[in-house]
């Protein structure tokens, strides 16, 4: 995806392809736990619809957006000059790896209607087979 080859045992850690992949990395993580925020505000096991409470709190969106624009900033600046990518240790993204971010972060939504559908009983009958609070059905998960 960005042209870059570098070996994990022998490439220096700071090696453009290596600070790149690993900034890609960290990037989506972020965007993961971004879209799992909004994710989380609805609670209900039966609830599907994350949107359903997306304007109760407007202090929760301040944050967000802080917190996303910080994100943004540490990686323009990390482009902007050599000094800010030494001190965060990333590299800037192309713009079309930033929105692969994006949507692999957004997929998280998909995960939690995905989770909300499973049924319980599957795994009430699952930990009545291992036992999975004993000693031994720990051992074996």
């Amino acid at each position: 995806m960005f042209n870059k080859t570098y070996n994990l045992i022998t490439t220096d850690s700071r090696d453009e392809g290596k600070v790149l992949v690993d900034t890609f990395i960290f990037h989506t993580f972020f965007m993961m736990t971004m879209f799992n925020q909004i994710n989380s505000r609805v609670v209900d096991k039966d609830d599907m619809n994350v949107c359903k409470t997306i304007c109760n709190n407007p202090i929760f969106w301040l944050i967000w957006i802080a917190e996303m624009g910080i994100e943004h900033l540490m990686i323009i600046w990390s482009g902007t000059t050599k000094t800010g990518g030494n001190i965060l240790g990333m590299a800037p993204l192309p713009f079309e790896v930033m929105i692969i971010s994006s949507l692999i972060g957004a997929f998280s939504i998909v995960i939690h209607v995905v989770q909300v559908k499973i049924p319980l009983p599957l795994f009430e009958k699952l930990d009545e087979k291992i036992g999975i609070d004993s000693e031994k059905g720990a051992q074996m998960v």
